[in-house]
Parts: C-alpha cells; sequence; structure tokens
C-alpha cells in the first residue's frame, strides 16, 4: 500500500510538471528576412553604393539615394568585417518592377531600413518624403 502511493505521488509530479500548468507562450518579433528569406527595403542614407560582392572593397556598380526602395533577395555575414550585408535589386519609382537599368548588388545593413513586405515599405516612404 505504502508503495503504491509512492508510484501515485511520483507518476502526478511527472504528469503535473509536464503539463500546461507550466507553460508559458513566448512571443518573438516578426523578422520576415529570417523567416520568408525575401523582403524590403529603403534606404536610409543619403547615398548608398551598391557594391559587387558584400565587402567595403568591393567594386561600386551603383549608388542609391536617401529613400530608395530596393527588394532584398538574400543576406550574407562577413566574417572579416563582422557585418551583415543584404543582396538587393533596386527597383523602378516604386511600382515593384525590376527595370533594364535595374542593378542587383549588396549594401550593408547600416545602410537600409527593412520591411515585410512592399506595401509597409511604400508607405515608409510616402512618410518619407512628405507625400
Amino acid at each position: 500500500m505504502k508503495l503504491r502511493g509512492t508510484w501515485l505521488l511520483v507518476a502526478s509530479l511527472c504528469f503535473l510538471s509536464c503539463g500546461v500548468f507550466g507553460l508559458r507562450r513566448l512571443e518573438l518579433p516578426a523578422t520576415p528576412l529570417l523567416t520568408a528569406g525575401t523582403g524590403w527595403g529603403l534606404v536610409k542614407s543619403s547615398y548608398v553604393r551598391i557594391k559587387r560582392t558584400a565587402s567595403p572593397s568591393a567594386q561600386d556598380l551603383a549608388a542609391l539615394r536617401d529613400g530608395s526602395l530596393v527588394k532584398v533577395l538574400g543576406r550574407e555575414y562577413t566574417k572579416g568585417e563582422g557585418e551583415l550585408w543584404y543582396h538587393v535589386t533596386s527597383l523602378v519609382d516604386g511600382k515593384g518592377q525590376k527595370a533594364e537599368s535595374a542593378v542587383d548588388g549588396w549594401v550593408p545593413e547600416s545602410e537600409l531600413s527593412l520591411y515585410g513586405s512592399r506595401s509597409q515599405a511604400e508607405r515608409a516612404q510616402r512618410l518619407r518624403s512628405g507625400n
């Protein structure tokens, strides 16, 4: 009888310790670039150079101005410089279409404001330009 009570106590403790009583829900902020792989960005510096590779010493391909909308295609962390770089493509007049003159290249994280959707980025672009 005593052994049976001990087993019942142990089983109850195991059940209660693994049950929903101690379960807490952890809410993490959405990071679309980490989960979906692509996203949108706005240039936040007055003048940003798009590089051929993810390195400050890489060849310049083009330049973007403050508030330019870009589509983020991927990202890469450079161990040597310790920076996060985003692979972007420039767009034409906020239409979301890749132009013949569009440039694919790399921009450092510090030069972009990132958004999960095109509509969010366009809204931020309008607010930034005052329209």
